[in-house]
Protein backbone atom coordinates (compact mmCIF):
# COMPACT_ATOMS: atom_id res chain seq x y z
CA UNK A 1 0.00 0.00 0.00
CA UNK A 2 1.52 3.37 -0.80
CA UNK A 3 2.27 5.70 2.00
CA UNK A 4 0.18 8.54 0.81
CA UNK A 5 -3.25 6.14 0.49
CA UNK A 6 -5.57 5.75 3.60
CA UNK A 7 -5.84 2.85 5.36
CA UNK A 8 -8.81 1.29 4.49
CA UNK A 9 -10.42 1.56 7.41
CA UNK A 10 -9.42 5.61 7.10
CA UNK A 11 -10.31 5.44 3.84
CA UNK A 12 -13.93 4.89 5.02
CA UNK A 13 -14.33 7.10 7.75
CA UNK A 14 -12.76 9.74 5.53
CA UNK A 15 -15.44 8.75 2.73
CA UNK A 16 -18.16 9.19 5.49
CA UNK A 17 -17.11 12.65 6.56
CA UNK A 18 -16.90 13.60 2.70
CA UNK A 19 -20.39 12.13 2.53
CA UNK A 20 -21.85 14.25 5.00
CA UNK A 21 -20.36 16.86 3.84
CA UNK A 22 -21.86 16.72 0.12
CA UNK A 23 -25.33 16.94 1.93
CA UNK A 24 -24.52 19.73 4.42
CA UNK A 25 -23.05 21.89 1.27
CA UNK A 26 -26.60 21.17 -0.20
CA UNK A 27 -28.57 21.66 2.72
CA UNK A 28 -26.41 25.34 3.60
CA UNK A 29 -27.22 26.24 -0.69
CA UNK A 30 -30.88 25.83 -0.78
CA UNK A 31 -31.16 27.55 2.95
CA UNK A 32 -28.88 30.17 1.07
CA UNK A 33 -30.80 30.30 -2.07
CA UNK A 34 -33.85 30.95 0.03
CA UNK A 35 -32.57 33.40 1.76
CA UNK A 36 -31.21 35.39 -1.29
CA UNK A 37 -34.93 34.73 -2.84
CA UNK A 38 -36.62 36.11 0.06
CA UNK A 39 -34.48 39.30 0.15
CA UNK A 40 -35.13 40.21 -3.21
CA UNK A 41 -38.66 40.72 -2.83
CA UNK A 42 -37.77 43.45 -0.40
CA UNK A 43 -36.92 46.97 -1.50
CA UNK A 44 -33.67 48.03 -3.08
CA UNK A 45 -34.22 51.59 -3.69
CA UNK A 46 -36.86 53.88 -3.34
CA UNK A 47 -38.66 57.51 -1.81
CA UNK A 48 -40.54 56.89 1.55
CA UNK A 49 -41.80 59.96 2.84
CA UNK A 50 -40.25 62.01 0.71
CA UNK A 51 -36.45 61.13 1.69
CA UNK A 52 -34.63 58.85 -1.35
CA UNK A 53 -33.31 56.17 0.28
CA UNK A 54 -30.29 54.78 -1.57
CA UNK A 55 -29.31 50.90 -2.46
CA UNK A 56 -26.65 50.47 0.58
CA UNK A 57 -29.53 51.14 3.13
CA UNK A 58 -32.03 48.92 2.10
CA UNK A 59 -33.43 45.81 4.74
CA UNK A 60 -32.28 43.71 1.55
CA UNK A 61 -28.96 44.20 1.53
CA UNK A 62 -27.97 41.85 4.98
CA UNK A 63 -29.70 38.58 4.19
CA UNK A 64 -28.49 39.27 -0.01
CA UNK A 65 -24.83 39.43 1.13
CA UNK A 66 -25.09 36.89 3.82
CA UNK A 67 -27.01 34.32 1.61
CA UNK A 68 -24.79 34.90 -1.47
CA UNK A 69 -21.75 34.20 1.23
CA UNK A 70 -23.14 30.84 2.77
CA UNK A 71 -24.47 29.88 -1.16
CA UNK A 72 -20.71 30.27 -2.42
CA UNK A 73 -19.03 28.49 0.49
CA UNK A 74 -22.08 26.00 0.32
CA UNK A 75 -21.04 25.19 -3.87
CA UNK A 76 -17.60 24.94 -2.54
CA UNK A 77 -17.93 22.58 0.41
CA UNK A 78 -20.15 20.19 -2.28
CA UNK A 79 -17.10 20.54 -5.33
CA UNK A 80 -14.67 19.40 -2.78
CA UNK A 81 -16.47 17.02 -1.03
CA UNK A 82 -17.64 14.79 -4.15
CA UNK A 83 -14.02 15.55 -5.36
CA UNK A 84 -12.90 13.44 -2.49
CA UNK A 85 -15.41 10.99 -2.21
CA UNK A 86 -15.17 10.40 -5.42
CA UNK A 87 -11.67 9.60 -5.16
CA UNK A 88 -12.17 7.93 -2.48
CA UNK A 89 -15.00 5.44 -3.55
CA UNK A 90 -15.16 5.63 -7.07
CA UNK A 91 -18.05 3.21 -6.82
CA UNK A 92 -19.58 4.97 -3.63
CA UNK A 93 -23.30 5.79 -4.20
CA UNK A 94 -23.40 9.90 -2.19
CA UNK A 95 -27.06 10.94 -2.94
CA UNK A 96 -28.10 8.19 0.08
CA UNK A 97 -28.83 9.67 3.76
CA UNK A 98 -29.87 7.41 6.63
CA UNK A 99 -30.63 8.92 10.03
CA UNK A 100 -28.81 6.24 11.53
CA UNK A 101 -25.39 7.38 10.66
CA UNK A 102 -23.82 10.30 11.90
CA UNK A 103 -23.91 12.19 8.37
CA UNK A 104 -27.65 12.15 7.73
CA UNK A 105 -28.49 13.16 11.53
CA UNK A 106 -25.83 16.06 11.03
CA UNK A 107 -27.44 16.85 7.91
CA UNK A 108 -30.70 17.06 9.13
CA UNK A 109 -29.78 18.68 12.56
CA UNK A 110 -28.29 21.30 10.22
CA UNK A 111 -31.07 22.30 8.30
CA UNK A 112 -33.81 21.92 11.73
CA UNK A 113 -31.22 24.73 13.23
CA UNK A 114 -30.98 27.04 10.44
CA UNK A 115 -34.38 26.68 9.86
CA UNK A 116 -35.86 28.03 13.26
CA UNK A 117 -32.93 30.59 12.97
CA UNK A 118 -33.65 31.99 9.86
CA UNK A 119 -37.54 31.39 9.26
CA UNK A 120 -39.00 31.36 13.07
CA UNK A 121 -36.62 33.63 15.03
CA UNK A 122 -34.58 36.64 12.88
CA UNK A 123 -37.80 37.57 11.20
CA UNK A 124 -39.51 38.38 14.35
CA UNK A 125 -36.94 38.52 17.32
CA UNK A 126 -34.06 40.88 18.28
CA UNK A 127 -30.87 40.27 16.41
CA UNK A 128 -28.68 40.20 18.19
CA UNK A 129 -30.79 37.45 20.82
CA UNK A 130 -31.46 35.57 18.20
CA UNK A 131 -27.65 35.45 16.77
CA UNK A 132 -26.72 34.03 19.86
CA UNK A 133 -29.19 31.75 20.85
CA UNK A 134 -28.50 29.83 17.28
CA UNK A 135 -24.88 30.11 17.64
CA UNK A 136 -24.81 28.77 21.30
CA UNK A 137 -27.40 25.86 20.40
CA UNK A 138 -25.28 25.38 16.67
CA UNK A 139 -21.58 25.20 18.86
CA UNK A 140 -23.04 23.11 21.63
CA UNK A 141 -24.78 20.43 20.77
CA UNK A 142 -21.15 19.05 18.51
CA UNK A 143 -19.35 20.24 21.79
CA UNK A 144 -21.19 18.25 24.56
CA UNK A 145 -21.25 14.17 23.72
CA UNK A 146 -25.09 14.04 26.26
CA UNK A 147 -27.83 13.41 24.06
CA UNK A 148 -30.15 14.78 26.46
CA UNK A 149 -28.10 17.45 26.69
CA UNK A 150 -27.92 17.98 22.72
CA UNK A 151 -32.03 17.32 22.80
CA UNK A 152 -32.33 20.06 25.54
CA UNK A 153 -30.22 22.90 23.67
CA UNK A 154 -32.05 22.32 19.76
CA UNK A 155 -35.75 21.53 22.03
CA UNK A 156 -34.20 25.72 23.39
CA UNK A 157 -34.17 27.09 20.20
CA UNK A 158 -37.11 25.13 18.30
CA UNK A 159 -40.00 25.93 20.62
CA UNK A 160 -39.10 29.63 20.92
CA UNK A 161 -39.06 29.32 16.85
CA UNK A 162 -41.86 27.56 16.47
CA UNK A 163 -43.98 29.65 18.58
CA UNK A 164 -43.30 33.13 17.13
CA UNK A 165 -43.77 31.18 13.67
CA UNK A 166 -47.21 30.69 15.02
CA UNK A 167 -48.06 33.89 15.99
CA UNK A 168 -47.16 35.55 13.43
CA UNK A 169 -49.07 33.37 10.72
CA UNK A 170 -52.18 34.20 13.17
CA UNK A 171 -51.37 37.54 12.82
CA UNK A 172 -50.85 38.61 16.59
CA UNK A 173 -47.10 39.96 16.30
CA UNK A 174 -46.45 42.80 17.81
CA UNK A 175 -44.77 46.00 15.76
CA UNK A 176 -40.80 46.57 15.86
CA UNK A 177 -39.58 48.55 19.34
CA UNK A 178 -43.04 47.76 20.62
CA UNK A 179 -43.80 46.87 24.49
CA UNK A 180 -44.90 43.74 23.38
CA UNK A 181 -41.45 43.40 21.14
CA UNK A 182 -39.52 44.19 24.17
CA UNK A 183 -41.27 41.65 25.99
CA UNK A 184 -40.79 38.92 23.05
CA UNK A 185 -37.08 39.70 23.33
CA UNK A 186 -37.14 39.47 26.93
CA UNK A 187 -38.43 35.80 27.20
CA UNK A 188 -36.04 35.09 23.88
CA UNK A 189 -33.12 35.85 26.22
CA UNK A 190 -34.34 33.94 29.16
CA UNK A 191 -34.56 31.21 26.99
CA UNK A 192 -30.85 32.39 25.61
CA UNK A 193 -29.36 31.88 29.60
CA UNK A 194 -31.37 28.74 29.93
CA UNK A 195 -29.29 27.60 26.60
CA UNK A 196 -26.27 28.88 28.55
CA UNK A 197 -26.82 27.36 31.90
CA UNK A 198 -28.02 24.03 30.25
CA UNK A 199 -24.52 23.64 28.05
CA UNK A 200 -22.76 24.28 31.30
CA UNK A 201 -24.68 21.65 33.29
CA UNK A 202 -24.57 18.71 30.21
CA UNK A 203 -20.68 19.49 29.71
CA UNK A 204 -18.67 17.20 31.05
CA UNK A 205 -14.42 16.15 31.54
CA UNK A 206 -12.63 17.92 28.94
CA UNK A 207 -15.82 19.83 27.60
CA UNK A 208 -15.99 21.66 30.51
CA UNK A 209 -13.45 23.71 29.17
CA UNK A 210 -15.16 24.29 26.21
CA UNK A 211 -17.64 26.26 27.87
CA UNK A 212 -16.19 29.78 28.16
CA UNK A 213 -14.80 29.96 24.44
CA UNK A 214 -18.74 28.98 23.65
CA UNK A 215 -20.67 31.14 24.98
CA UNK A 216 -17.78 33.67 24.55
CA UNK A 217 -18.10 33.14 20.99
CA UNK A 218 -21.62 33.27 20.75
CA UNK A 219 -22.62 36.53 22.61
CA UNK A 220 -18.98 38.46 21.14
CA UNK A 221 -19.83 37.10 17.28
CA UNK A 222 -23.74 38.32 17.46
CA UNK A 223 -22.38 41.85 19.23
CA UNK A 224 -19.68 42.57 16.58
CA UNK A 225 -21.27 41.06 13.64
CA UNK A 226 -24.47 43.44 14.44
CA UNK A 227 -22.18 46.44 15.08
CA UNK A 228 -20.33 45.64 12.05
CA UNK A 229 -23.92 45.58 9.68
CA UNK A 230 -25.37 48.14 11.65
CA UNK A 231 -22.73 51.50 12.68
CA UNK A 232 -20.01 50.22 10.14
CA UNK A 233 -22.21 49.91 7.19
CA UNK A 234 -25.49 51.42 8.15
CA UNK A 235 -27.26 48.13 7.05
CA UNK A 236 -30.76 48.05 8.80
CA UNK A 237 -30.50 44.49 11.24
CA UNK A 238 -33.83 42.48 9.93
CA UNK A 239 -35.64 43.11 13.64
CA UNK A 240 -33.66 45.67 15.83
CA UNK A 241 -35.53 44.68 19.22
CA UNK A 242 -34.18 44.99 23.12
CA UNK A 243 -30.74 44.08 22.29
CA UNK A 244 -30.24 46.80 19.01
CA UNK A 245 -31.92 49.59 21.22
CA UNK A 246 -29.51 48.50 24.28
CA UNK A 247 -26.46 48.58 21.86
CA UNK A 248 -27.79 52.16 20.30
CA UNK A 249 -27.27 53.77 23.80
CA UNK A 250 -23.83 52.39 24.42
CA UNK A 251 -23.23 53.94 20.52
CA UNK A 252 -24.90 57.06 21.46
CA UNK A 253 -22.62 57.21 25.11
CA UNK A 254 -19.48 56.26 22.85
CA UNK A 255 -20.67 58.93 20.39
CA UNK A 256 -21.11 61.59 22.62
CA UNK A 257 -17.94 61.08 24.50
CA UNK A 258 -15.95 61.71 21.04
CA UNK A 259 -18.42 64.27 19.55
Amino acid sequence: MSEMEPAPREGEALASLRKADVWTGLVLAVVAAAMVAKALTFPLAGTYAGVKNAWYVSPALFPLMVGGMLFALSAGLVARALRDYRALRPDGHIFGVSLAVAGGRDAVLIAGLLAAYIVGLVPRTDFVVATALFLLVFMGVYVIASRTGRTVLVALIALPSVSALAVAVGGGWPAPRSGGQFAADGALAVVLAAAALAFAAFARGEERRRIVPVLASAAGTSVVLSAVFKYGLLVPLPREGAGVFLMDGVADRIAALFG
